[in-house]
């Protein structure tokens, strides 16, 4: 079978400079320390619009509109007549979604006092992935070698056939190099690099009942259920340094499609590198574990037309009450430390009170030989 493959570049629409307008701040005055300052996009309006042919629709994702929604829905004009036809909007707490009715290759624009801009619209990717069990990530300068173990892990380990990859900007190599890394993967049937050069917001913690002022994934998981994965089989959501574990006969992906709700979700077992630390460690090197630590937080796959897709896509939750009727032992994921550009916190300490875990040491000596 030809592998196909594909490098998907978003625009998105970037409020001009010499406009006045801007998205207003999810933090009051008094909490916005310099790093949510240099890392909060308050001009992004979106990230992306794409085109449904088969039934004249534009979706547009993008990062919550707050008070920005009034472009949207005030001064969107169509081949140059202001649109007089229903937006569609859904909202999720960090990103997004608009329909748009029109026809193909019409025009779309901001227009306003100050700014006349045309929206960039490309066509859809839909077919890449049909069919496929595919997994989906975020990505910034992790190790190539990283990226190929993890993505050939998944394929020896649960049947992965799919790979979409989005790359926030990466310097330290460029997308081509990316795909040209996947592509040496036996068994992979698509591919795609999706390039996302927005800003992934701050990382410190957002309090309750505040905004999440990080828009970036859970917007670039909806673009990706909305476009790439919406013929896909199944799709699983792990990061590049994490592994998901089978604790029976049924992978994955099987699991979430034969599953009551169409979704399996599963916990953390954190990993440690078993030559000390101080520095990053490859996956394949993660065999140690905290004696008595607890399962952590949740990762999950659903089913490509399934019941929860319904609710949006999120990093570890979404579905509101019905995500923990999804829960399984049957899966785990490693969550491997040491596999990290330390772009979020210090995970390279050395650790006390390890012991060497011998079923992830022979999960991975198997599956990553």
């Amino acid at each position: 079978m030809p592998l196909n493959k594909k490098i998907i570049n978003l625009e998105g629409f970037i409020l001009p400079e010499s406009s006045h307008i801007r998205r207003k701040h999810v933090r009051p005055e008094n909490r916005q320390s310099d790093h949510y300052l240099a890392t909060y996009d308050n001009t992004t309006l979106i990230y992306d619009c794409f085109f449904q042919p088969q039934v004249n629709r534009y979706i547009l994702t993008a990062p919550r509109f707050l008070n920005l929604w009034a472009l949207i829905k005030k001064h969107l004009f169509i081949d140059g007549q202001r649109y007089q036809g229903r937006l569609k909007r859904f909202t999720w707490q960090r990103c997004e979604q608009v329909e748009i009715s029109a026809p193909a290759n019409a025009k779309l624009q901001i227009q306003l006092d100050d700014i006349l801009q045309d929206i960039p619209v490309r066509n859809t990717a839909m077919n890449l992935f049909s069919g496929l069990n595919v997994a989906m990530a975020m990505n910034k300068n992790n190790s190539l070698d990283w990226i190929r173990d993890w993505a050939e892990y998944h394929v020896n380990a649960q049947n992965l056939q799919g790979v979409c990859l989005i790359d926030n900007a990466s310097t330290n190599y460029t997308i081509d190099d990316i795909l040209s890394e996947l592509e040496t993967i036996k068994g992979l049937a698509a591919i795609a690099v999706v390039h996302a050069p927005f800003s992934y917001g701050p990382v410190d913690r957002s309090k309750k009942l505040e905004i999440s002022p990080r828009f970036l994934q859970t917007s670039m998981f909806n673009l990706v259920r909305r476009d790439l994965f919406h013929q896909a089989r199944a799709i699983l959501s792990v990061d590049i340094d994490e592994l998901v574990m089978s604790n029976s006969p049924e992978n994955v992906f099987d699991a979430a499609v034969n599953s009551r709700l169409g979704a399996v979700s599963f916990r953390e077992i954190k990993t440690y590198p078993n030559e000390g630390g101080g520095k990053a460690y490859a996956q394949r090197k993660h065999s140690m574990v905290k004696q008595d630590s607890k399962p952590g937080n949740t990762k999950w796959c659903v089913k490509g037309q399934g019941f929860m897709n319904n609710f949006g896509w999120a990093v570890h939750r979404f579905g509101g009450g019905f995500f923990p009727l999804t829960e399984t032992k049957s899966f785990n994921y490693f969550h491997c430390q040491s596999t990290s550009t330390n772009w979020k916190k210090n995970r390279l300490k050395k650790q006390e009170d390890l012991v060497e875990s011998a079923e992830v040491k022979a999960t991975l000596t198997r599956y990553l030989p």
